[in-house]
């Protein structure tokens, strides 16, 4: 999933995001500006671009697909 112009989660710590309390969802990966990072701190910000990795049952990733857009 690709973070774009307008995501509530730009700018925000994976811990302060609350992905996996409020959506369910786990954050495995962040691909940013070529770099992936696995199971990244939850100190990592979101940048606008990066893509996210996600673990998550469908009814949980469709919850979370809201946040990124």
């Amino acid at each position: 999933m690709e973070l774009l112009i307008g995501s509530s989660l730009i700018g925000q710590a994976v811990e302060m995001a609350a992905i996996r309390t409020q959506r369910g969802s786990s954050v495995v990966g962040i691909l940013h500006e070529g770099t992936l990072v696995v199971i990244p701190k939850h100190t990592s910000c979101f940048v606008m671009g990066d893509k996210v990795a996600v673990m998550g049952n469908t009814e949980q990733l469709d919850a979370l697909n809201v946040l990124l857009r």
